[in-house]
C-alpha cells in the first residue's frame, strides 16, 4: 500500500474529534504560512512606497491580523459566533503574541543568557503555540467539540 494510502487509512481510523483536531492544526499552519508571506509582501510594498520600517511593520502586522482572524474564524475553527464576541478575544491573543515576540528575545538573551538564535527559535515556536492554544480554548471556544491529542486519553 502506498504511503499516502496508509496515512489516509490511519487518519480515517481516528475518532472524529481527533481527526477534527488534526484538521484544525493543519489549517492553522496553512493560514500562518499565508500570513507570513502576506506580511513580507505588504512590508516590502510599503517600504517601496516610502514608509519607514516601523510604520511598514505595524501596517503589515495589522493587515495580517485581520486575515488571520477571518481565516482562523471561518476555516480553522469554523466558528459561527458573533464577531463582537470573538474579535476582542482574538485582539487580546494577538497582543499577547506580539508582546512575546517583542520582549521574548531580549528576555531570553539578556536575562537567561541564551544565544540569540536559540532565543529566536523559542519565541518563533512559542508564539504560534500560544496563539493556537488560546484560540482553541478561549477565542473560538464555542466552535465544535474539543479533542485530546494525547494517545490513549479520552477525547
Amino acid at each position: 500500500m502506498p504511503a499516502s494510502a496508509a496515512s489516509r487509512c490511519s487518519l480515517r481510523a481516528l475518532d472524529p474529534a481527533r481527526r477534527e483536531a488534526l484538521r484544525r492544526i493543519a489549517t492553522f499552519g496553512v493560514i500562518g504560512t499565508a500570513n507570513l508571506v502576506l506580511y513580507l509582501i505588504v512590508y516590502a510594498w510599503l517600504g517601496m512606497a516610502g514608509f519607514g520600517r516601523i510604520a511598514a511593520g505595524g501596517l503589515a502586522f495589522a493587515a495580517c491580523t485581520i486575515v488571520s482572524y477571518l481565516g482562523n474564524k471561518f476555516l480553522t475553527f469554523r466558528s459561527k459566533a458573533a464577531h463582537a464576541q470573538e474579535a476582542p478575544r482574538f485582539a487580546l491573543t494577538s497582543l499577547i503574541g506580539a508582546a512575546i515576540a517583542t520582549f521574548g528575545p531580549s528576555l531570553l538573551t539578556d536575562t537567561f543568557g541564551l544565544p540569540e538564535p536559540i532565543a529566536l527559535a523559542i519565541v518563533c515556536t512559542l508564539v504560534p503555540l500560544q496563539n493556537f492554544l488560546l484560540m482553541n480554548a478561549v477565542v473560538f471556544r464555542a466552535a465544535a467539540p474539543r479533542a485530546s491529542l494525547t494517545p490513549g486519553s479520552p477525547a
